[in-house]
């Protein structure tokens, strides 16, 4: 994990109050007040697909197994990747059943079929490629572990910057809530300062929201004084820093994805520096590592990349975009916005957190929270909505697959270690028409 994180009610305040801050102050600039983009051709709003099964991915007892990742075989059987320090593969049919198993030295953090049919598995600062049958082909270290093991005076200095950095934000987060708060009083002393007479419905609404949210801020600034105080820089000791630089290699050894196309090997992870994911390319030996993208933003952990003959594609969950790279890393296209309200955008906090191919080189998308899938092309034209399925809502991982017709939609409920179906629902059978002629 990284040396420090904000505590979950924190954040979610922060990301309140910047909501607030946005929309609600008279200067703000906001979406509406923009020139408007000409409109796209209507795409139907009418899903596809609809969801028609649950596969519990569970032991012979029927409790639940900690599912990580899932992907299809070429074959359309789902590799379900589960297990706690060491891992298993769990071979199952289209329609749930288990077919075989196979351990892996590794907890699964990201499983994947390479174009010739075999299974790669990431995990523990490893890579792993296995047969179909289940046979360990290849084993090696991910190209970015060797890059975090040896530099450790790189880590040392990244730890003191940190500390430094988290004891400035609070205090430089106190500041700016105190300008917030005086902004607000300015605009509510405008208000009092009318006549009552003058005083419209309007205005009551906004004194009332204004004193609401100075009082949030004042709640805030509170919360972030302790903090300051409690985080306070001080000069760690070498047994601190130890900690905090192994602490760290673990979060940033992590694997979030595994794919391939050609004889390229594409991993993502935690960047070497700072919070965001880098793009990594190996041969098909896992040799020659290479770093193709850097600075990808994403949350919870979570970014999402899948390689193709047509690229390598990105779900920028934190930045509610798709994005389209070169095996070289260079980028191709770009395309996503935050809405949350049409078809068209990506909604929730941060999405899409997920995508997947389709027959066609169709890319599909996945977004936490509401369930929702949809389908572009590989040059990111909205094609349609695939359907929603009903999952444990949250920011997480909800990796998806679509089987070789697209008939079958899978996405992962990781909460419940479900992976949940979508069917193609039956086209409408048209109605017949009569030969007989009409006079």
């Amino acid at each position: 994990m990284p040396i420090f994180q904000v505590k979950p009610t924190a954040s979610w305040l922060v990301a309140a109050l910047a909501v607030l801050t946005l929309w609600q102050l008279p200067t703000a600039a906001r979406a509406e007040d923009q020139p408007e983009a000409a409109a796209a051709p209507a795409v139907s709003e009418a899903p596809t697909h609809e969801q028609t099964a649950i596969i519990k991915v569970a032991d012979d007892q029927g409790a639940a197994l900690p599912l990580h990742t899932f992907c299809l075989s070429s074959d359309g059987n789902i590799l379900a990747g589960v297990g706690s320090t060491t891992g298993e593969v769990r071979v199952y049919d289209g329609g749930g059943k288990l077919l075989k198993s196979y351990a892996t030295p590794v907890k699964i953090e990201a499983i994947n079929v390479a174009p010739d049919g075999t299974v790669l598995v990431a995990g523990g600062g490893k890579i792993l490629r296995y047969s179909a049958e289940g046979e360990l082909l290849l084993e090696k270290p991910a190209p970015h572990a060797a890059a975090l093991t040896g530099n450790s005076d790189a880590l040392r200095e990244q730890i003191i910057n940190q500390l430094k950095q988290r004891a400035e934000m609070y205090s430089r987060q106190v500041d700016t809530y105190n300008q917030m708060i005086k902004r607000y009083g300015d605009e509510v002393a405008k208000i009092e300062a009318k006549a009552e007479a003058d005083i419209t419905a309007e205005d009551k609404q906004k004194l009332e929201l204004y004193k609401r949210n100075i009082e949030s801020f004042t709640k805030a600034i509170e919360t972030y004084k302790q903090y300051a105080e409690r985080y306070a820089y001080k000069e760690p000791t070498e047994a601190e820093i130890k900690q905090q630089i192994e602490n760290m290699v673990a979060s940033k050894m992590a694997v979030s994805s595994i794919s391939a196309a050609g004889d390229d090997v594409f991993i993502v992870c935690r960047a070497q520096e700072g919070y965001g994911f880098d793009i990594w390319r190996t041969d098909a030996q896992f040799e020659n590592g290479t770093q193709t993208v850097t600075g990808l933003s994403g949350c919870c952990g979570q970014m999402d990349v899948q390689a193709s003959s047509d690229g390598v594609f990105v779900a920028e969950n934190s930045r509610k975009r798709v994005r389209r790279f070169d095996r070289v890393g260079e980028l191709v296209l770009e395309w996503g916005s935050s809405d949350r309200e049409s078809l068209e955008g990506f909604g929730s906090c941060c999405n899409p957190m997920n995508v997947a191919f389709g027959p066609g080189g169709d890319v599909y998308t996945a977004e936490a929270t509401s369930g929702r899938i949809k389908r572009y092309s590989k040059d990111g034209t909205l094609l349609g909505l695939v359907g929603s399925v009903e999952l444990v809502p949250g920011c997480k991982k909800v990796s998806i697959a679509v089987n070789a017709d697209g008939s079958r939609v899978y996405m992962l409920d990781i909460t419940r270690s479900h992976i949940l179906v979508m069917s193609a629902k039956e086209a409408p059978q048209a109605e017949e028409v009569s030969e007989t002629p009409v006079n």
